[in-house]
């Protein structure tokens, strides 16, 4: 597919109402961790998933802020999965897929620990990860440019797109798990075919 640039999208025009107007909490609930949050996503059942630049996963009770988990993963990670940029919440497996390093982790969503079996790139580090609706793969983008299409049935690259001239920092599926975004450093935004 073509990609298409993102100054060429035209903004959409602001309600006259909200002109000049602050953004405003929709909350009073405020969602605190002992270290940065760098990446998050809701999950089922009111759960705010969030990971922590220590290798560390949170879980907060949206309604109530309340942590309900904190789970700590350093001392089960090998060397080329530290230093966590993002995660994925994949409900079809009951797994967090976690960005770290050069590679992805998988998280059982319920107990805290790690699967087994690592995804390791062949590329610099994964920025971004997103996980199909349908449960059945992963896309990552990743500081070499690139954007892989990962099986979660095996820890290898199944197809890797290149088409961005710089970093890759954020990926995700359209709801039909065949088609997904990447948008990059290099100012645009691309959609593309998971398998041609």
């Amino acid at each position: 597919m073509d990609a298409v640039s993102i100054s060429q999208l035209a903004p959409l025009p602001l309600p006259e109402s909200s002109t000049g107007r602050n953004p405003s909490f929709l909350t009073d609930v405020c969602w605190v961790s002992k270290d940065d949050i760098v990446s998050q996503q809701t999950a089922p059942a009111n759960i705010l998933v969030g990971c922590v630049r220590k290798e560390g996963i949170c879980h907060w009770d949206i309604e109530t802020g309340q942590l309900i988990g904190d789970w700590s993963l350093s001392s089960q990670l090998p060397e080329t999965l530290h230093g966590f940029r993002s995660i994925a919440w994949n409900e079809a497996n009951k797994v967090i897929a976690v960005a770290a390093g050069r590679g992805i982790c998988l998280v059982d969503c319920r107990q805290g620990d790690r699967v087994a079996g690592e995804f390791h790139g062949k590329g610099l580090a994964i920025n971004s990860v997103a996980c199909s609706r349908d449960g059945r793969y992963m896309v990552t983008g990743g500081q070499d440019a690139g954007v892989v299409i990962w099986s979660f049935r095996m820890p290898q690259e199944m197809n890797v797109g290149i088409g961005h001239n710089a970093s890759v920092q954020s990926v995700d599926f359209n709801c039909d798990s065949q088609t997904f975004w990447s948008s990059s450093h290099d100012k645009t935004a691309r959609c593309w075919r998971a398998f041609s």
